[in-house]
């Protein structure tokens, strides 16, 4: 598995998540109100001052801070990202923007207590 750097660049009304490895660089902007319905479609809402503060743990975790246990992440291709959520390619052709998607990356942040476990995935381009 490659090495991540990643950053995030948070400013009042969104943020820019952005990862790099040794070939390629991924960024995304989100503004606080995708952020607010994306959690809120979750069923675990959290504003984007929460969500801000929960990213800035789970990658400082990464630069050897200590780590909250609540809070971890995965970086996904779709291809990933389908076999996780249990979704299968019917007809294991490739379509036309396979190559497209699994250039794509996806920052999926994960918020887990004792009685659920949810996840927050970020496309990223």
């Amino acid at each position: 598995m490659s090495r991540y750097k990643i950053q995030l660049i948070p400013e009042p009304t969104h943020f820019t998540l952005k990862i790099q490895n040794e070939e390629n660089i991924w960024s995304n902007n989100f503004e606080n109100n995708y952020i607010e319905q994306m959690t809120s479609r979750t069923g675990n809402y959290k504003s984007y001052q929460t969500f801000i503060k929960m990213l800035t743990n789970v990658i400082n975790t990464s630069k050897n801070n200590k780590p909250i246990k609540s809070l971890s992440y995965k970086i996904m291709t779709l291809s990933d990202l389908s076999e996780f959520r249990g979704v299968e390619n019917k007809n294991n052709k490739r379509n036309i923007n396979s190559e497209q998607d699994e250039a794509k990356r996806y920052f999926l942040l994960t918020y887990q207590t004792p009685y659920e476990k949810v996840h927050y995935p970020l496309p990223l381009i």
